[in-house]
């Protein structure tokens, strides 16, 4: 969300691609490691890790793509949109995961009828 800090900190290179690479990485050995997936094939358990882990990060530039193309050249706005976003994404992630954990552990259980957003629409057999 803001380049200039990036070249502040780092005026000789350019470490995108190693972020993004790191971010990947650890997003995706940080699902590898998820036990609601621990039990599953190696090969589906890497495919999956892989994919979560190039999802998360990438769906993260995408969204500070359009916000940064949104505010314009506000580079103090940028930053605090990109580390509020960014904070933001990441609880929102993990309250995902331990959800999901506690429904495979079976501590959450799925609800006998399931929402149907048509379920006010449909009739009743019985009562025609």
């Amino acid at each position: 969300m803001n380049p200039h800090l990036m070249v502040r900190l780092f005026p000789q290179r350019d470490v995108t691609d190693v972020l993004f690479l790191s971010a990947s990485s650890g997003a995706g050995l940080w699902l590898w490691a998820r036990p609601h997936i621990a039990t599953a094939a190696p090969a589906r358990r890497f495919s999956w890790a892989l994919l979560g882990g190039c999802l998360w990060p990438l769906g993260s530039i995408f969204l500070w793509a359009i916000l940064r193309s949104s505010i314009g050249q506000r580079p103090f706005i940028g930053t605090m949109l990109g580390v509020a976003t960014g904070a933001t994404l990441t609880n929102i992630a993990l309250d995902y995961f331990n959800y999901v954990e506690l429904m495979f552990c079976g501590e959450v259980r799925l609800p006998e009828e399931t929402y149907s957003p048509n379920s006010d629409d449909e009739i009743d057999v019985n009562d025609l």
